[in-house]
């Protein structure tokens, strides 16, 4: 073989075992129900799939795996494999069958244990003779959802006969379901065949009519895209390696609605808002029904922990992708796409840009503690964006957000937080409720975003969250004064640091990136001690009359600063007059000797007719 990546290599050896189990390697994908042979060749990375010659020049095995610590190799045995490729060389389907269930070979000693009685352990030693394997086939896993577990399979059961055959070894169990599931085919095409198994169970001896089911039908052939993702039925691989039920609705790439709930690659939705979804098609059946921005409950499991199910609220996302699925064609080997008609996108009306402010909003009182009304003035911004655009490294971003005026559900954030406007903006309010966001403004030189909400939405009205909004200092920081930190850290929780002090006034360098990407040039930062990005994930710097002297935040990946509030209150209502259908003041911004001016593309659209 091409042992090592040397093109060409020859490895002898002796066959040690020809009732090898099979290696159990890293991860979900591994043999099983089969003998391996076992060898000392010390084969290596790139000899796999290599053919194992005896000394008569015959082929008897595959090269398949080994261990890196000694010079034992694992050749795989031909038996089933010249089957398969018989078939392919007429150009058929390969007929397969599965009782989705696993069996272990073992030795009459164990097997006495597990209630092999005297009369039926002599009529298994007869076979010894034939191929020098001394046990029988023990049930070890029963696949959740299979035919096995329909018919009451259990691990430990003893399998004695199939089809009235006495059956010792794994080239005997899988030609019998095969052979059922080639006469099922040709009989009807689709469908389950039957088998007749006699196990022992302890002390009972137990007849047994279990359905074969077509290995094919639990190996995925279909995918959908949704919200930019993709799901599909679980494979009969991972599902025994997992055990759970093959077919179930899987995410093997997370979706923007997903990443933003925080469901990961490799879990499995059991149901949709109290609906289950065993399969592809109820899942499909039953999101149809939602539009975009739609909450649905959804319950899940992760694949390393199948027993723990997880609850978590999903915002329907369905305005950035088609819904598509993708079938397998085995004629031309290509999948074949076609779009599901849906209904996800919801009619609105344009947003206003007046921004008027709001009655019935409850604010937290004046009375009430500094660092309450600071709290209820800061929230935790998440942003998902479809794709990866414009130098960002990844889809989600989480940072603070703070109410710059609650009547008109204004936050303003980090750039970094929000670094676009294609994307779902969400807002998280006393660590209780979440909320869409919309995005208003980005501004082009400066390290801030500007989102509004609805401050009157049902779930901060009916969770009795009292908002608060911050308001700028009089003076800006100096040199060597002393201010108080407040802010929140990655979980949600305040913290506050007094006696912070201000050691000097500088300009953020200019450096550059590749990719390109935004970068706050030569603005004006404060550097002080006490506060970092470890003790919080952003927050405000402030006076003793509880006014804001900066914001601080994170301006790039893992890079954090405190910039003056003056200046971001400042641009925040310069930006907002401008944005007015009936203002005639426009935003100006000069750099490197060349002015640019930014107008809303409602604007545009109306001075060009479009």
């Amino acid at each position: 073989g091409n042992d090592s990546g040397e093109k060409l290599s020859i490895l002898s050896g002796t066959i040690a075992r020809l009732d090898r189990g099979a290696p159990e390697y890293f991860g979900a994908y591994t043999d099983f129900n089969t003998f391996y042979l076992g060898a000392a060749s010390s084969t290596s990375g790139g000899s796999s799939g290599s053919p194992v010659v005896n000394i008569k020049g015959e082929v008897i095995g595959l090269n398949a795996g080994g261990k890196i610590s000694s010079a034992s190799s694992y050749y795989l045995p031909l038996d089933r494999v010249v089957r398969a490729f018989k078939y392919i060389q007429k150009k058929e389907m390969v007929p397969r069958g599965t009782l989705q269930t696993i069996f272990r070979h073992q030795d009459f000693n164990e097997l006495k244990r597990l209630g092999l009685k005297k009369n039926e352990e002599l009529e298994a030693r007869k076979l010894y003779t034939k191929d020098g394997l001394s046990g029988l086939l023990v049930v070890h896993q029963v696949v959740p959802g299979g035919t096995g577990e329909e018919a009451g399979l259990e691990a430990g059961d003893i399998l004695l006969e199939i089809g009235g055959q006495l059956v010792h070894n794994f080239v005997q169990l899988e030609a019998a379901l095969d052979d059922s599931a080639e006469k099922m085919l040709k009989a009807a095409g689709s469908g389950r065949g039957k088998v007749k198994l006699k196990v022992r169970r302890g002390d009972n001896l137990l007849d047994m009519s279990i359905s074969v089911q077509d290995l094919h039908s639990v190996i995925p052939d279909q995918f959908i895209k949704l919200s930019g993702g993709v799901l599909h039925p679980l494979s009969y691989m991972l599902a025994r390696r997992y055990n759970v039920p093959a077919g179930s609705v899987y995410i093997a790439s997370p979706t923007l609605m997903f990443i933003q709930s925080g469901l990961p690659s490799g879990s499995i939705i059991k149901s949709v808002n109290a609906v289950d979804t065993p399969d592809i098609e109820s899942f499909i059946k039953e999101v149809l029904k939602y539009k975009d921005g739609d909450k649905l409950l959804m319950k899940y499991v992760i694949m390393s922990s199948p027993s723990r199910v997880l609850v978590a609220t999903v915002h329907f996302e369905g305005k950035f992708f088609p819904m598509l699925r993708a079938f397998r064609n085995d004629d031309d080997g290509l999948w074949h796409f076609e779009e599901i008609k849906t209904n996800f996108v919801k009619e609105k009306a344009a947003p206003s840009m007046e921004m008027k402010p709001l009655s019935g909003v409850a604010l937290i009182s004046e009375e009430a503690d500094l660092d309450d009304r600071l709290s209820a003035a800061m929230v935790m911004v998440q942003f998902v964006a479809p794709h990866l655009m414009d130098g960002m490294k990844k889809m989600l971003h989480k940072g603070t957000g703070f109410i710059v005026d609650a009547k008109k559900g204004l936050v303003v954030c980090s750039r970094l937080v929000v670094p676009c406007s294609l994307g779902n903006a969400f807002l998280s309010i006393a660590s209780e409720v979440q909320v869409p966001a919309e995005i208003v403004y980005i501004h082009p030189m400066l390290t801030f975003s500007v989102l509004r909400f609805n401050p009157l939405d049902p779930s901060i009205t009916e969770a009795g969250i009292d908002l608060g909004e911050v308001r700028p200092a009089a003076n800006s920081l100096k040199t060597q004064e002393k201010t108080t930190f407040v802010g929140l850290t990655g979980r949600e929780t305040r913290i506050r640091i007094d006696d912070v002090t201000v050691t000097y006034v500088t300009r953020i360098p200019a450096t550059e990136y590749w990719p390109p990407i935004y970068f706050p040039k030569n603005q004006l930062t404060y550097k002080v001690d006490k506060v970092s990005s470890s003790s919080s994930r952003g927050g405000l710097f402030v006076a003793d009359d509880g006014s804001i002297q900066a914001f601080y935040w994170e301006y790039l990946e893992s890079h954090f600063a405190a910039f003056p509030a003056y200046q971001v209150f400042k641009d925040i209502n310069i930006t907002l007059e401008s944005m007015k259908a009936n203002s005639s003041l426009e935003l100006e911004y000069k750099t490197l000797g060349l002015s640019v001016t930014s107008k809303p593309i409602s604007k545009i659209k109306d001075a060009y007719k479009v």
